[in-house]
């Protein structure tokens, strides 16, 4: 296996005016050759190998509103996969909607009092499962 390292090929041609193509008398394969003889180096990283758990926060949030959040978000990928499955029938979906609709709007009811920051959270995946309702309701999924 060839290892082409760029940094070599662009340092061999950094005094080379631009535009100007400079004769090297080697061909194509007497660089392949040359890269492929010579030995193989220990592979640089430049990025730190530190893992992300180090860097984002380690609070967790355990709040029934946002439970509530989590079975809606649940609800919502069922509600994909039956969209996707050509053994179910509209009625069968519709089920899985009417569910996703009495979630979204208890965790509306829900959320009215929680930090702006979680309520915005909550604000989106209710307005989402209510974008959802109203396209099934339209019939943009039957095409």
């Amino acid at each position: 296996m060839v290892k082409i390292e760029p940094d070599l090929i662009y340092l061999e041609g950094i005094h080379q005016k631009p535009g100007v193509t400079e004769k090297t008398g080697q061909t194509f394969q007497d660089v392949l050759n040359r890269l492929n003889n010579a030995p193989s180096g220990k592979v640089k990283s430049s990025q730190s190998t530190r893992s992300t758990e180090s860097i984002l926060p380690t609070r967790t949030y355990d709040h029934p509103v946002l439970n509530q959040a989590e079975t809606l978000l649940q609800t919502m990928e069922q509600y994909q996969q039956d969209l996707l499955n050509p053994g179910k029938n509209l009625r069968e979906i519709e089920q899985t909607l009417a569910r996703m609709r009495g979630q979204a709007r208890t965790l509306k009811r829900e959320s009215a009092s929680l930090p702006p920051t979680l309520k915005e959270l909550t604000d989106r995946i209710t307005l989402t499962a209510e974008v959802e309702r109203l396209k099934f309701n339209r019939g943009d999924y039957l095409g």
